[in-house]
């Protein structure tokens, strides 16, 4: 009588050896470049006890008084704070250390560290957009002639707009370069949301970024589709101009939820009275930019 064995054991797996992917030398020196210039710069943050000037200590005190806002009166009394923290100037340069009070405690050195974030998107974006159009070798490069440019390696001493409207402007390029022609749809949302930043860090912002966007418009527009992908038949504009100005309207829809806040944040008038008159100040600059389209 022959003897068979359980069907069981003929569906009986081997065990087969995990495979871990070794790291490439290139990512290896980025993540090596990235560590040493955000771990020097946040060892010099933490040593460094001068106090602040101009600028720097002006945004320093509101971030606090931000913070001090949320901690005692709550959620919605921090919005209206929020919205008029630096008057006629864009505010998010204000509330981007409140977490990091929440996290590391209520201390103006604490704030710098919003630097060190900003510092990392950078190098991501340099190093993206230099292997995109170059090689991984020249991302490096790229990586580490920014983390060594003075004029950058001082601004991520002190907290002022310029180090994170520079990053900002970065990985929108960035971006906007991977969104293949405005065409991606995720992609596109992302470019809403950081050109909402942008403009909530600093008015100026469409001007860095005002190019290539003409540029991407004008490929989307004599880009031939793809019939492997459907998706990237349609151009995603309308996607990026509902993130962004969803992003932008928070004011509005907050004034709407909780009356009484569109009053705050109002820039003194250097008009002639008449003049002042008959233009509204309960916006500020960064608002009308986007709102008033």
């Amino acid at each position: 009588m022959e003897f068979r064995e359980p069907a069981a054991s003929i569906f009986r797996s081997e065990k087969l050896p995990l495979i871990v992917p070794r790291p490439n030398a290139q990512s290896l020196c980025l993540a090596l470049v990235s560590l040493f210039f955000l771990g020097t710069t946040a060892l010099w943050v933490s040593q460094d006890q001068s106090p602040g000037h101009w600028d720097d200590a002006w945004y320093l005190t509101n971030s606090l008084v931000l913070y001090d806002t949320l901690a005692e009166h709550g959620f919605i009394s921090y919005w209206k704070k929020f919205l008029g923290a630096l008057e006629f100037k864009a505010p998010l340069i204000a509330a981007l250390p409140t977490p990091l009070y929440w996290l590391f405690g209520r201390h103006s050195r604490v704030a710098y560290g919003a630097n060190v974030a900003f510092m990392a998107l950078l190098f991501s974006a340099v190093y993206r957009l230099a292997r995109r159009y170059s090689s991984p070798r020249a991302g490096l490069v790229a990586v580490y002639l920014t983390a060594t440019m003075p004029l950058l390696y001082g601004l991520s001493r002190q907290y002022l707009v310029e180090y994170g409207l520079t990053s900002l402007v970065a990985a929108t390029v960035c971006c906007l370069a991977d969104s293949r022609c405005l065409r991606d749809v995720w992609k596109a949302c992302c470019l809403g949301v950081l050109c909402g930043l942008g403009l909530m860090m600093k008015i100026a912002f469409p001007l860095y970024v005002f190019l290539p966007f003409c540029f991407a418009c004008l490929r989307s527009l004599t880009h031939k589709p793809n019939a492997s992908s459907p998706s990237s038949a349609h151009p995603a504009q309308p996607q990026l101009l509902f993130s962004c100005r969803c992003l932008l309207s928070l004011r509005r829809w907050l004034s709407l939820l909780c009356p009484g806040t569109g009053e705050i944040g109002t820039r003194p008038s250097i008009m002639p009275s008449g003049a002042a008159s008959r233009r509204s100040q309960t916006y500020t600059e960064w608002e009308i930019l986007f709102l008033s389209q």
